[in-house]
């Protein structure tokens, strides 16, 4: 069963994509399209794909640009360099399960995207560069252009309701 914060945040995830659904429709020539092809034509990411873009940004900044010492003990770099670059973080299941409040934050959701990140976009030399690098690796990433539903719930089908 989801606690009210996470209710609150799938209305709003709903919310969101209700919203991006309805502006992609606005633009001339786009109203009788599906989503993901208005996504395509208007070269837009999805929300997660830019959440996950956002998130390793993030995670480049706390190896290259944070002071070392201030950063959690979860961020220390993994000891196998045999891995795909030598900045791997070491992940572990989160203690309250897989749909639990532990496995959606920073550290937990980012774990296993970083790990699997490419050589040469984990060791770019500037901010830019990573993302630039980023983007190249990521060109077709699966979360690009489409979307999974999201699991709907009583709490999301009244929002809906109230809202359209």
């Amino acid at each position: 069963m989801l606690c009210s914060s996470s209710r609150s945040i799938a209305i709003e995830i709903v919310f969101l994509y209700l919203c991006l659904h309805y502006a992609t429709k606005l633009v001339d020539g786009m109203k009788n399209m599906e989503y993901a092809q208005r996504l395509e034509k208007l070269d837009l990411p999805t929300l997660l794909h830019r959440r996950q873009r956002g998130d390793m940004i993030q995670v480049w900044k706390h190896f290259n640009s944070y002071d070392q010492s201030t950063l959690s003990s979860s961020f220390i770099h993994c000891p196998r360099t045999n891995r795909k670059h030598r900045h791997q973080i070491t992940w572990n299941r989160p203690k309250d399960g897989s749909h639990g409040i532990q496995a959606n934050s920073f550290y937990f959701r980012i774990s296993k995207t970083w790990n699997n990140l490419p050589q040469k976009v984990v060791e770019a030399k500037t901010i830019d560069a990573f993302k630039s690098e980023l983007d190249d690796a990521w060109i077709n990433h699966p979360t690009k252009r489409s979307i999974d539903t999201p699991s709907y719930t009583n709490d999301q089908e009244q929002f809906e309701e109230a809202f359209l």
